[in-house]
């Protein structure tokens, strides 16, 4: 039986690496893949899931294999805090773990203001992490909201 699922990315140390099942495609594909890339590349090892469509499915990007964790992807293009607070809010509804991949031009307190009036309506987020500027961002939704997040991105 032939495998469903692709290696297309492997560290060099062997430790980080991106599976892709064959049922992963749609129009965030190649951003999706550029994401946990990046994840992969800080030691994660992470399963992008089969794209499932149907009204009131779950269907959250990835599955980091080691952390037994669902992970939503987001991809901000946009550089405002309404695109920050509609993506955080797309994404709740598939995974309690949030990863906004910042690819837009957006200033730090623009991001700040999206992300924090979002989580403070989103109870369902429990942790948020960010790739910023190339670096991975983890913070849980108290520290979001406590301002510990706004040291890390200024």
């Amino acid at each position: 039986m032939k495998s469903q699922v692709i290696r297309l990315f492997e560290d060099t140390n062997g430790e980080g690496f991106v599976d892709v099942h064959a049922d992963h495609n749609g129009s965030e594909k190649t951003l999706n893949i550029q994401t946990a890339t990046l994840l992969a590349q800080h030691g994660y090892q992470v399963l992008l899931l089969p794209i499932v469509d149907g009204p009131g499915i779950k269907n959250p990007d990835a599955f980091l294999i080691r952390e037994k964790r669902l992970i939503e992807f987001k991809h901000n293009q946009t550089p405002t805090a309404s695109a920050i607070d509609n993506e955080v809010r797309d994404a709740q509804k598939q995974s309690d773990l949030v990863l906004l991949h910042i690819l837009s031009e957006i200033k730090p307190g623009a991001l700040l203001n999206g992300l924090k009036d979002r989580i403070r309506r989103s109870e369902k987020v429990k942790a948020l992490w960010l790739i910023w500027k190339d670096e991975l961002i983890q913070v849980t939704r108290e520290e979001v909201l406590s301002g510990v997040l706004d040291a890390k991105i200024q």
